[in-house]
């Protein structure tokens, strides 16, 4: 079977690897505790079967949880 050019290009490294960057960046301030530091941790298995759900389209996009910043505003994590 052949994949849709999308599809390859959004498994490749480069836009894994970048999503990867985008995701540490938006997490550096969070406690060392957050949700991300064992994904970040085991990031080459992850990066893995994130390549293989979408070349396989078996993926799917879970829930986030809302939640009030101390300033007020709320953000979905």
């Amino acid at each position: 079977m052949t994949l849709p050019a999308e599809v390859v290009q959004l498994a490749s490294d480069a836009v894994l690897d970048e999503a990867y960057r985008w995701l540490c960046r938006q997490r550096l301030h969070h406690p060392p505790d957050a949700d991300v530091w064992t994904f970040r941790w085991w990031w080459a298995r992850e990066k893995k079967g994130i390549r293989r759900a979408l070349s396989t389209g078996r993926y799917w996009f879970g829930r986030q949880t809302r939640v009030r910043l101390e300033n007020g505003d709320r953000v979905d994590l």
